[in-house]
């Protein structure tokens, strides 16, 4: 009889856990609950939240609410580093953003734990500073729960490393927080830019991302190519190269003789001796800069004659 009454109880205990996890995987996530602003959400009262706030020297504390740790400065606008934050974040395992865009820099995320989908929240804020610098507000925090263990923390911690390289070392610009994957890197919204890629086969385009141009094949080797087109853009004296090496596989240049142009040119090994390149060129503010089929064919004019015929 005890035996019975034993196996009873355990089938129902096994019974109120498998429903609590179906309850708990099929929570809503409210925006309007959610999505908060992370300079005055209030703290919670259990040790299961995490936020991180600029602290601006000579300035009155941006928040009245608990602060866990301060925010690093950027050199780079508040644009660029909501584009890149989120499409870090949205790569990462369970996440899922519930509010917000990156064109309105403020961003609310839910992310699941991996077993049984308990939902934390995090809500970042991106806030534009002088000289061209910004930082971020962001909130992590468990829904469910009383302690964390520390996972909002290291979450937060964790997502900052997709702009780390953006960050200010109190004196410099951060240019090389432009040398990115020509084929990959995201043109952020507001800012003007062209990307150059090779189309080998128009059915297997080897970048999602929007192409304006296509690049020709060069009878060359990458690191030949990289050399003769670095001295070409060199020549004058109106272009720096901030990232990368001539015979490398990728460098990026600021161009300077008319509005602020971050460029980027990768260089590609083919069969047959042949080479060729991927440019992602974009301007650095809301300026537009001058791309114009004039100023692109210059660029290639070094180069054009290792043109494969």
């Amino acid at each position: 009889m005890i035996g019975k009454i034993a196996f009873a109880v355990a089938v129902l205990i096994i019974i109120a856990g498998i429903v609590s996890v179906l309850m708990i995987r099929n929570l809503g996530h409210d925006a309007q609950v959610w999505h908060v602003d992370p300079l005055t959400a209030p703290t919670p009262e259990s040790p299961n939240s995490f936020r991180m706030v600029p602290q601006l020297e000579g300035f009155a504390p941006l928040t009245e609410e608990r602060v866990d740790a301060t925010a690093p400065i950027y050199n780079a606008n508040p644009a660029l580093l909501s584009q890149s934050f989120d499409e870090f974040v949205l790569r990462q395992p369970r996440v899922e953003r519930i509010a917000g865009t990156p064109e309105q820099n403020w961003m609310t995320y839910v992310q699941e734990s991996e077993n049984l989908r308990f939902p934390d929240y995090i809500s970042v804020k991106f806030v534009e500073l002088a000289d061209g610098q910004s930082s971020l507000a962001i909130f992590s925090r468990a829904r469910l729960g009383y302690s964390d263990m520390g996972v909002n923390q290291q979450r937060v911690e964790s997502w900052l490393q997709a702009i780390q390289q953006f960050e200010s070392d109190g004196t410099t610009i951060a240019e090389d927080g432009w040398h990115v994957d020509p084929l990959t890197a995201p043109l952020v919204a507001g800012l003007d830019g062209i990307r150059i890629v090779p189309v080998l086969d128009p059915e297997q385009p080897i970048t999602d991302q929007p192409i304006d141009y296509a690049s020709p094949i060069f009878q060359a080797s990458p690191a030949e190519l990289s050399q003769v087109f670095d001295a070409g853009i060199m020549e004058g004296g109106s272009a720096r190269r901030i990232a990368g090496e001539p015979g490398g596989p990728r460098i990026t240049y600021a161009l300077e003789d008319l509005e602020p142009l971050y460029m980027t040119v990768g260089f590609f090994d083919l069969e047959n001796g042949q080479s060729t390149l991927a440019i992602f060129a974009r301007g650095s503010s809301e300026a537009q800069p001058d791309l114009s089929d004039e100023r692109i064919q210059a660029w290639f004019g070094p180069v054009a004659a290792l043109v494969a015929q």
